[in-house]
Order: C-alpha cells, then sequence, then structure tokens
C-alpha cells in the first residue's frame, strides 16, 4: 500500500470520528485547532497523520486503542498557525533553491566524504519514513525541500507556507529532520551548538551550509538513483533503522569544528 492510499484511510477513519462525533477527544481536538484559524482540511490530514502514527505505535506494541493515549498523542503536536502573509511555496521555488546552493555554497559530489555521518543522518530519517509511512522517492524529495526552503527562511528571515505543495503527513516528516537539524527550533541542539559557535542570524550562512550541502547532496543521490534500482533500495544497504533510538542530529562535533575555523 502506497503513502497516498495510506494517508487517505486514516483520513478516512478521522472524517468518520468526526461525523459520529466518537471519540470525543477527536472532535474536541477537530474544533480547538478549527477555532485557532486551522483550514478544515488541514486539520483532518494532521490529525490523521497523529492518528497513522498513533496506531503504528500500539500495534507494534500490542496494545489497544485508547482515549488517554490518543489524546496525549494530539496533544503532543507542535503546530503552527498558518500565516497569510507567508508566500507559497511551489516546484518553481523547489528548483531555484536547488540552483541557489550550487551557486552560493557549491556541492559534494565529488567532497561527499566530508560530511559522510551527517549525511547517513538524514538519510536514516528518510529510511525510516520509507518503513513506517510508505513513502516513495518524490516523496523523499517533497520532505527534503520543504526542509531547504525552512533553512532558506532563517537564513533570510522570511516564511513560507507549504499548504499548496505537501500535505501534512510529509510537512511534519519534515519537520522531524528539521528538529534535529536546525537549532532554532530544538533547545537541546541549540545548546550544543551555542558550544562553538553561536547561534544567531548573523551566524546562519556559516552554520546552515553543511545542511544545505548535504540536503542538495540527498536531492541528487535520489534523481540518479531513480534511474537504477531506487534510492531506497540503495539506502537499506548501508543505512540502518533502530526504532528504540532517538533520532541522529544532523551537527557533530567535527561539523561544528569545521564551522568554527
Amino acid at each position: 500500500m502506497g503513502r497516498t492510499e495510506q494517508r487517505r484511510q486514516y483520513q478516512s477513519i478521522i472524517r468518520y470520528q468526526l461525523n459520529t462525533k466518537e471519540p470525543k477527544t477527536t472532535v474536541e481536538y477537530y474544533e480547538k485547532l478549527h477555532k485557532a484559524g486551522y483550514h478544515e482540511e488541514r486539520i483532518v490530514q494532521l490529525m490523521a497523520y497523529v492518528l497513522e502514527t498513533y496506531t503504528k505505535a500500539i500495534i507494534g506494541s500490542n496494545q489497544p486503542f485508547s482515549e488517554f493515549e490518543w489524546k496525549s498523542y494530539l496533544n503532543d503536536v507542535h503546530y503552527t498557525l498558518p500565516n497569510e502573509e507567508a508566500e507559497s511555496f511551489d516546484e518553481r521555488d523547489a528548483r531555484n533553491n536547488s540552483k541557489r546552493i550550487k551557486k552560493e555554497y557549491g556541492d559534494l559530489r565529488k567532497n561527499e566524504r566530508q560530511y559522510l555521518d551527517e549525511l547517513i543522518a538524514i538519510e536514516e530519517s528518510l529510511y525510516m519514513a520509507y518503513l513506517l509511512f510508505d513513502i516513495n522517492e518524490h516523496d523523499a524529495k517533497k520532505i527534503l525541500h520543504v526542509v531547504i526552503q525552512t533553512i532558506f527562511d532563517e537564513i533570510d528571515q522570511e516564511v513560507h507556507n507549504f499548504e499548496d505543495y505537501v500535505e501534512e503527513d510529509l510537512h511534519f516528516l519534515a519537520k522531524n529532520i528539521l528538529y534535529c537539524s536546525d537549532p532554532y527550533l530544538n533547545p537541546a541542539l541549540k545548546e550544543f551548538v551555542d558550544r562553538i559557535i553561536e547561534v544567531k542570524p548573523e551566524n546562519n550562512e556559516r552554520l546552515f551550509k553543511p545542511l544545505l550541502l548535504c540536503l542538495n547532496r540527498i536531492l541528487e543521490k535520489i534523481d540518479q538513483s531513480s534511474k537504477s534500482r531506487g534510492y531506497f533500495n540503495i539506502v537499506k544497504t548501508y543505512v540502518g533503522a533502530d526504532f528504540s533510538k532517538e533520532p541522529k542530529w544532523f551537527y557533530n562535533e567535527r561539523t561544528l569544528a569545521g564551522i568554527s575555523e
């Protein structure tokens, strides 16, 4: 079953729960987001992603559905309200960002080993999303493009919205990568990075250059592998998927040492 079909099934469940008004937690959370200004369709998309995450967790642990746990999962979601003044992101922006990275920062095609650990940290996140949510190469590229634009927004002090580009499930999978790579979104990561280079707007170009290079390199690898046996078939030969461990941060001591030089 592909990502599109899984997404459709969980969204259908959320709509059914809203129509029957059971469980109450679903209705209450929907009304909370709707009152806050979230668009109706985006609420269903977001809740479907959370329900899918929760369902796969309880299936894996052989636990029954619990409304208390379902409410806990929903309350743990860090959502951001739509910004009406934000620019809408599209495929043209995605292409332009890739060109901008090459123009301003270069590329890693001949020097991939320089950031091998960092590349693997991102690729492990993508591979785990592939295993858990059945994303395909097209989905993976969209996730990476959302991450890239979010990082450029940090650099340029701008804001984009992705409502016309991805559904909420892919947006949240992009946020998972961002949480491990953007110190502005992860206080523990910020504390780690601050020991070597202060996290502040003046340092954004230096701080995010390795990340942007790696993201663009993975996009190239996805395009190249689509002509052979597929990106995820190749990735699984050199990355692992240990769901019992926390995701790896992008930055490590060596990355930061290179930035601070």
